[in-house]
């Protein structure tokens, strides 16, 4: 990675970049969206709460499943998502998580070319 030709020491510049995470994290608390041009746009998004274990199967993917198990066709115990996924070892019992809110980043078109240029070049 190289150095950025700011002309300013690393203190004054970690000072920079925390007050603008902390104003980011701020605003995003808030439920504000924050775009910056030509770099993407942070949200606030709320993922329910759940049980870890308890997949939900979308009738096109249980369909798909079936499938999948017909053509194998083994007589070994088909296993549930659930089975082996969001259990406490100790006492098998399933775990709730609580709903909450998380950051997500999605980029802006300049940002994911910039990304991708060197390999159309290739």
């Amino acid at each position: 990675m190289e150095e950025a030709d700011v002309d300013m020491d690393k203190k004054t510049a970690t000072g920079a970049m925390q007050a603008v995470f902390r104003a980011l994290s701020e605003t995003l608390k808030e439920g504000k969206r924050v775009q910056i041009k030509d770099f993407g746009t942070f949200e606030r998004k709320y993922r329910a709460a759940r049980k870890v274990g308890a997949r939900l199967q979308t009738p096109s993917t249980a369909r798909r499943q079936r499938k999948r198990n017909q053509r194998r066709n083994t007589t070994q115990r088909k296993r549930k998502t659930n089975d082996t996924l969001g259990r406490n070892p100790q006492t098998g019992e399933e775990l709730d998580i609580a709903g909450r809110y998380s950051a997500s980043f999605s980029p802006a078109k300049k940002m994911k070319d910039a990304l991708n240029e060197d390999e159309s070049k290739a």
